[in-house]
């Protein structure tokens, strides 16, 4: 029903969570037994009527579903995507920035004129197959990105009847769609960097959002399939079909950007995690806004008093430490000239009570010496 449309942002998430995962099993027929269960008929073809498939796993579909590590490409108009593991054979990015000269007389040089920069990928992809049923899943999502290159017609209405004309359409929507290969090709988010951030704390948190929406939106100038039937061979799937048993496919994909990119008269980019997401410590733009209004010598030379003050302050503490630490002789810090105080104190202590003691014996010695003035006991 036409008021029954869903969202198309809605179907895009819906496509991304049935296909954006993988399993070379995925068409086998129910029933299919696990791993070391006797087969109804070990003699029959796989796949036969009556005859179970043996299941099958594979690890580079577990790895692809839990590192989220493919290349999806996005159907623009229709929020169609398809997704391939990311057996990537040669990835290639190009900036290529577009200067107009103008030969001036008298000039050795020519006068250059930007006029502005493209960006493009090169992409090769391998697409394995480990069963006959990935092997047709790889077939159709071949077909599928095929399909994507062709534009959206809507049917022309007849002026005579008022109704949809069978015959005559035009092009309602070009082919344009959105390539995401991980971190390396997505759409970068926008926003102020946080510059309280420690440098570990920044890598931490770097990472990609696996949505084929966050792809770069763009064109595909070409696209070559190679299905390595003379090398690779195919499986036979029934009379007169086969299936190729790995698929290399290579395309031209430039760019279209969504944002103006560039420097402002502040010396600050548009946008931070432009291309790759990655976020930076950058002093010079903390330094601006921590001294709001000053040019960049004045920046320069504020730091530079500022070294100059640290260290005069360094040293002024240092001296004050070294004064300190002579007060004891020999007493390296303020710990070894207290113990030094306390053992002096218990030697003190000691000769305090010798000298008690031989006060005691000399009154003793006095006063025998005067009950026995003959020296007798």
């Amino acid at each position: 029903m036409a008021g029954d449309k869903t969202n198309k942002n809605d179907a895009s998430s819906l496509h991304d969570y049935f296909n954006g995962s993988f399993d070379a099993t995925k068409y086998t027929q129910e029933g299919s037994v696990e791993v070391g269960e006797k087969l109804d008929d070990p003699f029959a073809a796989p796949g036969e009527d009556g005859q179970k498939m043996l299941r099958y796993f594979d690890g580079s579909d577990a790895f692809a579903n839990l590192r989220k590590t493919f290349v999806s490409l996005q159907h623009v108009p229709s929020g169609r995507s398809i997704f391939f593991k990311a057996f990537i054979e040669n990835f290639v990015e190009n900036f290529n920035p577009s200067w107009k000269s103008e030969v001036l007389y008298g000039r050795p040089d020519p006068v250059y004129i930007y006029e502005n920069t493209t960006r493009s990928f090169s992409l090769r992809i391998a697409i394995p197959s480990a069963t006959q049923q990935e092997a047709y899943e790889n077939l159709g999502k071949v077909q599928k990105l095929a399909q994507f290159l062709y534009p959206n017609y809507t049917k022309l209405t007849n002026p005579v009847t008022g109704q949809p004309d069978l015959e005559a359409q035009t092009i309602s929507q070009s082919p344009l769609l959105r390539l995401k290969v991980m971190n390396l090709a997505q759409k970068a988010q926008n926003g102020d960097l946080d510059l309280e951030k420690k440098p570990f704390e920044l890598f931490q948190g770097y990472n990609s959002d696996s949505a084929s929406a966050q792809g770069l939106l763009g064109i595909l100038r070409n696209l070559t399939i190679e299905h390595n039937i003379d090398s690779k061979g195919a499986y036979i799937k029934a009379s007169n079909t086969i299936l190729p048993k790995l698929i290399n496919i290579s395309f031209d994909y430039d760019v279209i950007h969504e944002h103006a990119l560039g420097w402002d008269e502040e010396s600050n980019f548009s946008n931070e995690f432009f291309p790759y997401g990655v976020a930076m410590q950058d002093p010079f733009k903390k330094a601006t806004q921590e001294n709001p209004g000053m040019s960049f010598d004045q920046i320069i030379e504020k730091i530079e008093q500022d070294k100059k003050d640290a260290a005069k302050a360094q040293a002024e503490l240092e001296a004050a430490q070294s004064k300190f630490r002579n007060v004891f002789t020999g007493a390296p810090n303020a710990k070894s000239a207290q113990r030094k105080l306390d053992r002096n104190k218990r030697l003190n202590e000691k000769r305090g009570e010798d000298r008690k003691k031989a006060y005691s014996q000399a009154e003793i010695d006095y006063l025998n010496s005067i009950a026995n003035p003959g020296g007798e006991s």
